[in-house]
């Protein structure tokens, strides 16, 4: 037996997501691959935290690397629901697809996030129930999840850095700003929270161009939540793709922490030869995925 779980793209929200600001994350058609007829060479420390009492699924997350480092697109979240799910499909072969998305996404999330020491479980839910999800935190900490339809004619690229970012060492040092100054840290996050919550309603009203301009907003806000923590979550690549993009009616931001990783193009056309010429002198690589796949399935 066999399943595959998506890895995601986050589009708009990131770090404020954690404060409860909506998020927008997408599926894309890169998947993990778990496979029940074998074990693991390496348990991953998500699926040690389910405390499933069995030896973990073998798995591939290789579709979620290049060369010999991971892209950015969620690969434990995406090994642990597949995981997950092939086990229980070992148990119960007849359950269909929604009806396992639902029974094993509370263990996932709860398992993501005690590995992770928090998160918002975003990458979780993309993996889970795939699509184009928005997301929100509540006070209490749970995860309300809302598909979401594709606006017309918004176009998104997701580009690749040369080097992986350490998203643990970034969320540390924003964190750090949070308990030496209180209050800057609450502008700066306010101001990323105000621009996400603007997305989330274009997004959702299907205006591809004030969406563009509120992810605009983020790559500013992110830049300087940044450059107050001490970190680069903008990176310079970023920050000069983005002015050529706003040139050409788009933008240019990270996709989630930053720090390189991976970043989106949004806009209401594809990027243009200087963009991508300009990107390619900075060692930025469009990669060939699709957004809105389907979640957690059995193959």
């Amino acid at each position: 037996m066999k399943t595959r779980a998506p890895g995601k793209v986050v589009l708009s929200g990131a770090y404020a997501v954690l404060e409860g600001a909506p998020a927008i994350v997408s599926a894309v058609d890169r998947f993990v691959v778990a496979d029940s007829s074998a074990n693991a060479k390496l348990e991953t420390p998500e699926y040690r935290a389910a405390h499933t009492g069995r030896m973990q699924p073998d798995y591939d997350a290789s579709a979620l690397r290049q060369a010999d480092r991971k892209l950015g697109l969620g690969s434990s979240a995406a090994i642990l629901v597949a995981c997950l799910g092939v086990e229980r499909l070992v148990k119960s072969p007849e359950l269909a697809e929604a009806a396992l998305r639902n029974e094993i996404y509370p263990t996932a999330l709860e398992a993501h996030r005690a590995a992770q020491g928090g998160g918002s479980g975003i990458d979780v839910a993309a993996s889970t129930f795939g699509g184009h999800l928005l997301a929100q935190r509540t006070r209490g900490g749970e995860l309300t999840l809302h598909p979401q339809s594709w606006p017309d004619s918004l176009v998104v690229e997701v580009w690749a850095a040369e080097h992986a970012a350490r998203t643990s060492d970034l969320l540390r040092a924003v964190f750090e700003l949070e308990r030496q100054d209180g209050a800057r840290y609450a502008s700066l996050i306010g101001a990323q929270a105000e621009a996400s919550a603007r997305a989330a309603d274009a997004f959702a009203r299907g205006s591809a161009c004030d969406f563009v301009d509120a992810l605009a907003e983020q790559h500013t806000a992110l830049e300087r939540l940044g450059r107050a923590s001490n970190v680069e979550i903008v990176i310079d690549a970023a920050r000069q793709l983005n002015v050529l993009a706003r040139r050409e009616g788009g933008c240019f931001l990270p996709a989630g922490a930053g720090g390189g990783d991976i970043s989106i193009f949004a806009g209401l056309r594809a990027s243009g030869p200087e963009f991508r010429a300009l990107a390619g002198r900075l060692a930025q690589n469009p990669l060939d995925l699709a957004l809105g796949s389907p979640g957690l399935h059995r193959i």
